[in-house]
């Protein structure tokens, strides 16, 4: 990786050296030498450990940049990802051939003899794509003795795949909760011990996920419903007043709420937590792709069959479109400080006179390219609306 000798000399000085001494009533024992170097708790193990997963996407990069493996494709081949790291875990990408699949494993055998750590088979998963074949995915599963990951199964706490029925994927949430406020044990608190199990329990449970996710309206409305019914003793079939409306519960103590989270509200204010670390980290990955997918936008509607602009000379005059068509102008703006995309619209008839005007705004990633790409999407749903 590019490091002097010295250098390397000094850090491996500092993992050999290393001596533990246990506590015996308080008292330090004798000094002892491990003979595998620094623990997992040490200082200096996880700069260590940043250092061996550099090495290992450096390999990964040069691999790809070579053109040996392909990692999975992103916003129609405009960028390629071939390896995500999370801590000592990590996705790798590369096409579902045999001969991509070798190379990579090849690359995680060198690593794991120039690096002493050890790839957990047990705990290593492939995860196929929908078009690869049922003879090619028991072949390349057959080459290392890797299993094939299931779709129920989980990556840091979250499913591995997602389909387009979030509902069904994210139901186990709404499983979950329902499960905590139905035992038997929760049937004895008191209403002040409600509100604390609901605050410090029930609303952490799907936090992380709402962090990552949009999770289904009808699904958020269905754990407000469960969480409002348990606060009320609400059970089963059975039906009690409520008191106070399920929109004031969630207002502050001091202006007559309860201060019970609105999932709803509280599942877009998170998200909108990640789009902020984007504004500010706008060269990060994620921020990549969701510029990359809205140049797809705007490349679909320069595409063969659609209309562009053209600026007009001073030789030219402005032609008016035929009588059953109509002009439409748009512009955006964005406003990087509040996060928000404003979009106008001005729609013409055919002798140039304005007969329709739209104004709206939304809170968006504030890139250019998507606010373009949103405007368009408002002047064509405006422009369906006149006809």
């Amino acid at each position: 990786m590019g490091f002097c000798n010295q250098w390397i000399e000094l850090v491996m000085n500092c993992i050999e050296a290393v001596s533990y001494a246990i506590l015996v009533n308080g008292s330090p024992q004798e000094s002892f030498h491990p003979t595998r170097g620094i623990r997992q708790r040490d200082p200096l193990s996880p700069y260590v450990f940043i250092i061996c997963a550099k090495a290992l996407s450096s390999l990964i990069s040069k691999t790809k940049g070579e053109g040996l493996i392909h990692g999975v494709p992103i916003a129609k081949n405009r960028l390629r990802i071939s390896q995500l790291f999370f801590a000592d875990d990590c996705l790798l990408f590369c096409k579902a051939n045999a001969i991509e699949w070798g190379k990579l494993f090849g690359l995680l055998r060198a690593y794991e003899s120039a690096s002493g750590q050890i790839l957990n088979l047990e705990k290593t998963s492939i995860i196929f794509s929908k078009n690869t074949s049922r003879d090619t995915q028991q072949y390349i599963l057959s080459i290392d003795g890797v299993r094939n990951g299931m779709s129920y199964e989980k990556y840091l706490g979250l499913p591995s795949v997602v389909g387009k029925n979030k509902a069904k994927t994210f139901k186990r949430i709404l499983d979950s909760i329902r499960a905590k406020v139905s035992n038997h044990r929760v049937k004895m608190l008191s209403q002040a011990g409600n509100e604390i199990f609901i605050k410090a329990f029930i609303q952490a449970l799907p936090t992380y996920t709402m962090s990552i996710f949009k999770l289904p309206n009808s699904l958020l409305q269905e754990i407000n419903r469960v969480i409002n019914n348990f606060w009320w003793g609400q059970q089963g079939n059975e039906h009690r007043i409520h008191w106070i409306s399920w929109k004031n519960m969630g207002k502050a103590k001091t202006v007559g709420g309860m201060g019970i989270r609105d999932f709803e509200a509280f599942n877009k204010i998170i998200l909108a937590k990640q789009c902020w670390r984007l504004i500010q980290h706008l060269d990060s990955l994620a921020a990549q792709v969701i510029v990359q997918e809205a140049r797809i936008i705007l490349d679909v509607l320069n595409e063969e069959g659609c209309r562009t602009s053209k600026v007009c000379t001073s030789a030219e005059v402005w032609q008016a479109p035929p009588s059953n068509w109509l002009k439409m102008n748009w512009d955006s703006a964005v406003d990087k400080a509040r996060g928000i995309v404003g979009v106008g619209v001005v729609v013409r008839n055919s002798s140039g006179k304005i007969i329709a005007t739209l104004r709206t705004k939304k809170h968006l990633f504030p890139n250019s390219l998507l606010a373009e790409a949103f405007g368009a999407l408002k002047t064509v749903q405006f422009g369906w609306s006149l006809v």
